[in-house]
C-alpha cells in the first residue's frame, strides 16, 4: 500500500475514497470554533451514517474527520462498533487546545466510547507518524494488537482526548471484542467523573520521546515535563 501525504491528511481525499466507494455522505457541521467552551453532541453523528463533522472555519483542516471506521489493507471491512455510552462535546481547553468534555456524569469502571479510525498495519502507522511529524501535525495512532489505529480522518470524538498525567480515562485493546478480526480499544472511566469534565488518558512516555515535545497536564504529578523523563 502506498500511503501518501494525501492519502493521510487531506479529508477531502477520505470524502472521495468514500463516495467511490458507494457510501453517502452528508456534511456535519457541529460548531463554530471560539474561545467558548463548545457543547455540541459529536457523538450523535457516529453511527449509523457515515458523516464528515467539521468544527468550524477556525479549526484547523486536519479537525475534520470522518465518522465511519475503514480497513485501509487487505482485511475485511469494519462491522457494527459498540456505541458510545455518554453525550460528549469539544471544548477549548486553554493551553491544551481543544479537548473532549462529558456532557454527563460517568461511574467508575463505565464504558464510555471505542476508539475509532482506520485500521492499517504497523509498518503504516509508523510511515504515518513520520509523515505528521514532518508536517507538525497530530498523532492520533492507537496501538491495536498487530494493527495501528489511525484517527487522523476517521473515527469519533474519542480523538480529542487530551493526555494527562492524572488521567480519568484508561483504554484497553479487547481481546476478547473483536469487529471482523479487528481488535477494538474501548475506553472506560478510571473513576467517578463529574458531568462537565474534560477526558483525558495517558498517552504514555514513547508518545513525548517520539514526539520530542513537554507535557502540558498541569497536574502536580506530571512525569514528562522534561524530555529526558521520556525513555532513549
Amino acid at each position: 500500500l502506498l500511503v501518501t501525504e494525501r492519502m493521510i491528511l487531506n479529508v477531502r481525499h477520505v470524502v472521495n475514497f468514500l463516495s467511490s466507494k458507494g457510501q453517502r455522505l452528508s456534511l456535519l457541521v457541529t460548531a463554530k470554533a471560539d474561545a467558548a467552551d463548545i457543547k455540541k453532541d459529536l457523538s450523535l453523528g457516529m453511527e449509523p451514517h457515515t458523516k464528515v463533522v467539521v468544527l468550524g472555519d477556525k479549526v484547523p483542516p486536519h479537525f475534520a474527520y470522518v465518522t465511519q471506521p475503514l480497513v485501509m489493507h487487505d482485511g475485511p471491512p469494519m462491522g457494527p462498533i459498540r456505541p458510545p455510552r455518554l453525550r460528549v462535546g469539544v471544548g477549548w481547553q486553554g493551553p491544551r487546545g481543544w479537548g473532549a468534555v462529558t456532557l454527563e456524569a460517568v461511574s467508575k469502571g463505565e464504558y464510555i466510547a471505542s476508539y475509532l479510525g482506520t485500521y492499517v498495519y504497523t509498518a503504516v502507522g509508523e510511515e504515518i507518524g513520520l509523515v505528521c511529524d514532518r508536517r507538525s501535525d497530530p498523532n492520533y495512532m492507537m496501538d491495536a494488537g498487530p494493527e495501528q489505529i489511525d484517527a487522523g480522518w476517521t473515527g469519533n470524538f474519542m480523538r480529542f482526548l487530551n493526555h494527562s498525567c492524572e488521567p480519568n480515562v484508561i483504554p484497553r485493546a479487547n481481546q476478547g471484542r473483536q469487529h471482523n478480526g479487528h481488535m477494538v480499544v474501548e475506553m472506560f472511566a478510571k473513576d467517578d467523573i463529574p458531568a462537565n469534565t474534560e477526558l483525558t488518558y495517558d498517552y504514555g512516555p514513547m508518545y513525548f520521546h517520539m514526539q520530542k515535545i513537554l507535557c502540558r497536564c498541569g497536574s502536580a504529578e506530571c512525569r514528562y515535563r522534561t524530555l529526558d523523563a521520556a525513555p532513549p
